[in-house]
């Protein structure tokens, strides 16, 4: 397995569809996604700006993408820097560089692809090149019910904070934030 970054906007947007195709808009981990807003998340519009202002790998196998995984940076006031609307007063936020606060914004398996270690490749290798920026912490959210990706993300290293509501189309998520010092 191959893990590089991810700067095609085709490429993001054909796995993004298959993935959410093969999982369901009911599956763990898609809250709020529908069709429409799939059909905005890998539109050519969309898809570059989400690669331009986030940190994203792919592992690939043969050529073929079985997961990915994104971040950006965060300033230490909480506010979000960089994200799907814009650019970052303070760097490339796309490496983590000038920030030492990194959410983990995304991780996206292949249905076909899980269980075979690709997604603890993804966060390891996101996890190392954190750490190379200068990262100290990185934190990811899921929703509460999402036991096997809370299992994951504590298997990995982070641990549980506190308990959210997360905005997403069509309503509110209850999410656990998850935390990693680097």
């Amino acid at each position: 397995m191959e893990i590089s970054r991810l700067e095609d906007w085709r490429e993001f947007a054909s796995f993004v569809r298959r993935a959410y195709a093969k999982a369901g808009a009911n599956a763990l981990g898609w809250a709020g996604a529908s069709d429409e807003v799939i059909a905005e998340l890998t539109s050519e519009e969309t898809a570059k700006r989400v690669l331009a202002s986030n940190r994203t790998l792919a592992a690939r196998e043969n050529g073929e993408i079985l997961g990915i995984i994104s971040c950006r940076g965060v300033s230490g006031g909480g506010r979000e820097e960089g994200g799907e609307g814009g650019g970052s007063s303070s760097g490339d936020n796309r490496s983590g560089s000038n920030s030492t606060v990194v959410e983990l914004s995304g991780i996206v398996v292949d249905e076909d692809a899980k269980g075979r270690g690709v997604g603890s490749a993804l966060i390891e290798r996101l996890l190392d090149e954190c750490r190379g920026a200068g990262a100290s912490l990185v934190y990811v959210k899921t929703e509460v019910n999402n036991l096997p990706a809370l299992a994951f993300y504590r298997k990995h290293g982070f641990l549980p904070k506190e308990d959210v509501d997360e905005a997403v189309s069509g309503g509110v998520v209850r999410c656990t934030r998850l935390e990693r010092r680097l």
